[in-house]
């Protein structure tokens, strides 16, 4: 009995003090080397608008919006494609394409850099070919999860080329632009975007100014859907057409998707 009782005291005082193992023997723990750096990640959205324009054409009809966003933790890549084709009364309207890109970094909390270029047709309003391209610097004026204002500066090159007897314009530009992005309550967002773009042998003859306001909310309790509302000018100081401004109201129902 002794014997017995002093066996199964040993295995026990075993069970709770095990042998060290040899140190070659032992695994060194697994360690994952966790950066700040966000990973660059693809987003989508398709727009389906319903419009309202005045200006050198009036009219209602529909228009396609498709767009792609590379977003990393300090640059941001937007691909945008836009077509409107319509007819009213049997005369047709409006028919333009435009795609764009946009590439932005920051290479600190507050200053970037940037390009964008874009290349549109648009026959209503005689222009076979309008190519503009511009580069500068980008300041965040703040900065906040939910709040952001950039304004940016830079040098571009503008050529258009007109249909008919027009001349076609060549000519280098400056390049202000100011973009603004405001999230209400988690889900409403409020956006605005401003650019002038004057030709810099005769700034306050020769300019393009482009406003664009919007306000986005989602649909249903997902977020796949949403509806983006705003207003459109584009202020042409030397049109081919009969009018200066033309002035574009939008419904825009948009699926997204890849966030």
């Amino acid at each position: 009995m002794l014997f017995r009782a002093v066996a199964i005291s040993s295995v026990l005082l075993l069970g709770a003090f095990p042998l060290p193992v040899a140190a070659e023997n032992r695994e060194e723990p697994l360690v994952l080397e966790v950066t700040g750096d966000k990973p660059r990640q693809w987003s989508y959205e398709a727009g389906l608008d319903l419009l309202g324009r005045e200006g050198n054409t009036r009219e209602f009809g529909l228009g396609i919006n498709l767009g792609a966003t590379l977003s990393g933790a300090d640059d941001t890549l937007k691909l945008v494609g836009e077509l409107e084709n319509r007819k009213s009364d049997g005369e047709k309207t409006a028919d333009s394409v435009t795609g764009r890109l946009d590439y932005e970094a920051f290479f600190s909390e507050w200053v970037g850099w940037y390009f964008r270029t874009a290349l549109e047709r648009d026959r209503v309003d005689l222009i076979d070919l309008r190519s503009t391209s511009s580069a500068g610097l980008s300041y965040r004026i703040f900065k906040r999860d939910d709040h952001r204002l950039v304004f940016r500066a830079g040098l571009g090159y503008r050529y258009t080329e007109y249909e008919g007897p027009h001349e076609d314009d060549s000519d280098p530009t400056l390049d202000l632009g100011l973009f603004h992005h405001y999230t209400l309550d988690k889900r409403l967002k409020w956006l605005n975007e401003l650019t002038y773009s004057p030709n810099l042998s005769e700034m306050a003859d020769d300019y393009r100014l482009i406003h664009e306001s919007s306000l986005e909310m989602p649909v249903g309790l997902g977020d796949f859907w949403s509806i983006r509302m705003g207003v459109r000018n584009d202020y042409d100081s030397r049109p081919a057409g009969e009018k200066r401004l033309d002035t574009s109201y939008f419904m825009r129902l948009i699926l997204k998707w890849g966030e």
